[in-house]
């Protein structure tokens, strides 16, 4: 009874909001399907709608065109440019109904800790913000990020970057010496999709790069105080770090992350002081060592536990992740571990795709919120996803390479990542509701035989070094391209 009141409301308030659909046959049932497709979607607001117009218009309309082919095949009452400009009417009069709205001043309440930051900001606040004297966050900052976040490899952060040839030992060998070098990795202002199956270094990549985004930022400020001798309040912002984690913590890990994330970035900084007498680069590195350790890098990074998509979706909703954004630095890196397993965990029954497409409104919703979060506010957002068997051509028409294959499911979000040959396609899990949102998409993959383990060592460290492959599949200035690396106790590498 809900979801029909709630879509009567948004089918009365877009009639009202542009009246010639009374006077227009062809308007009115593009608006009919629109409005059916909502229903569909499970949007029942004009924020939410304004939403995806903003971030994802070529999906609707795509899908109206899909829609009145399909019921309309005998009747040539309509083109494609009626759709366009219902399109732009139904974007532009909820715009301008919604500025037109007072929008209160929220206060924000800000709790510090291991937690993200809680705070009140709505989604219709996050796409059309108020000035800021009347208390919003300030976009400005998005000119004055820096464009990427390491990766702390640089081969794989040249690929990500898009920058040709990025690929293999001799670039990582010629950003060792030289300062100057191109760094890339993971652009600020879009939203990255890693995925793979189990054992391909999701969880590990990201981690790897958040614990970077911390101990430069770290090491950043030890320049400034050291060399530069700035003051106390011409100190560098401070830099976000916001893991959202929706399957196990690993907990294991995080010492060894970030100690190898700390030795790389002192390294760097180290370097970039090596022009200076040696007294003085000796005193720089017992500085660093005095103020940054494992502990304050680990410190520097957020975490916070999610359930579901529901939690999620009331992250981005409610402003929690905005504030948090904002109040840790206004720029940074942002990692959802991982989508798939957030929307297992919202069914609550098992990995059978069938069950997981009931929340696909619930996905595209956070996609799209993901989307505009990361367009918005100049964040860095990366977000992990499993795989599933690619289905032959007659079930699945978005991917060129089709495949027959039976999976079989189990009831844990591994199962996304379920067994397969080393010949077998795989896509992203989540299908099309997810598939819309990611600007880049990279693939991450295991080696299908393992490299031998070296003479004196144990058999199974044979399985730590085996190589991996990234595969940069999509992306805005990224043409396809792929480089390896390998997993160590400390960390991926490029450079071995």
């Amino acid at each position: 009874m809900t979801n029909i009141e709630s879509q009567t409301s948004l089918n009365a308030r877009l009639r009202s909001l542009i009246p010639s659909l009374q006077e227009d046959p062809t308007e009115d049932v593009i608006t009919t399907i629109l409005l059916r497709c909502c229903q569909q979607w499970g949007i029942t607001t004009e924020s939410e709608l304004l939403l995806l117009l903003v971030s994802d218009a070529a999906f609707v309309r795509r899908r109206l065109l899909t829609v009145l082919s399909q019921e309309h095949r005998q009747q040539a009452f309509w083109r494609p440019a009626d759709v366009q400009r219902l399109i732009e009417k139904v974007l532009l009069v909820i715009s301008r109904h919604h500025i037109s709205q007072k929008l209160l001043s929220t206060s924000v309440k800000v709790e510090r800790g291991n937690d993200i930051a809680l705070a009140s900001k709505s989604v219709a606040d996050m796409l059309l913000p108020v000035p800021d004297s009347e208390g919003s966050i300030s976009t400005s900052s998005l000119h004055s990020n820096p464009c990427f976040f390491t990766t702390g490899c640089p081969s794989l952060d040249l690929l990500l970057a898009g920058v040709s040839g990025g690929s293999g030992k001799n670039d990582c060998e010629k950003d060792s010496n030289n300062n100057n070098a191109f760094e890339g990795g993971f652009r600020a202002g879009l939203l990255t999709e890693v995925y793979g199956e189990a054992g391909s270094g999701k969880t590990q990549l990201v981690l790897q790069s958040l614990f970077h985004c911390v101990a430069r930022q770290q090491c950043e400020q030890c320049y400034l105080n050291r060399i530069q001798k700035n003051s106390t309040d011409e100190s560098t912002s401070g830099v976000a770090a916001l893991y959202i984690v929706s399957e196990d913590f690993p907990a294991s890990r995080l010492n060894s992350l970030a100690a190898g994330a700390l030795e790389r970035e002192k390294e760097r900084a180290i370097r970039t002081v090596s022009h200076l007498p040696s007294s003085t680069v000796a005193h720089f590195k017992l500085y660093l060592d005095e103020t940054i350790n494992v502990r304050s890098v680990m410190a520097g990074m957020h975490i916070r536990r999610i359930a579901g998509l529901k939690d999620l979706l009331q992250m981005l909703r409610d402003g929690t992740l905005s504030n948090a954004f904002h109040m840790l630095g206004n720029r940074g890196l942002v990692v959802v571990d991982s989508i798939a397993g957030a929307a297992v965990t919202t069914t609550g029954e098992g990995v059978d795709m069938s069950v997981v497409s009931s929340s696909a409104a619930e996905v595209l919703a956070v996609g799209s919120l993901l989307k505009a979060f990361a367009v918005q506010y100049g964040a860095a957002v990366v977000v992990t996803n499993q795989v599933r068997a690619q289905l032959s051509s007659s079930s699945s028409t978005n991917n060129t390479t089709t495949i027959s294959t039976t999976t079989t499911t189990t009831t844990t979000t591994a199962a996304f990542s379920t067994a397969y040959s080393s010949s077998a396609a795989v896509v992203p899990a989540l299908g099309l509701s997810w598939s819309l949102a990611p600007h880049v998409r990279v693939q991450l993959r295991r080696s299908a035989t393992s490299a031998a383990a070296p003479v004196g060592t144990h058999a199974s460290s044979a399985v730590m070094t085996a190589e991996r492959r990234l595969t940069v599949l999509s992306g805005p200035a990224n043409p396809p391209v792929y480089g390896v690396y390998t997993i160590t106790t400390d960390g991926i590498r490029c450079d071995s």
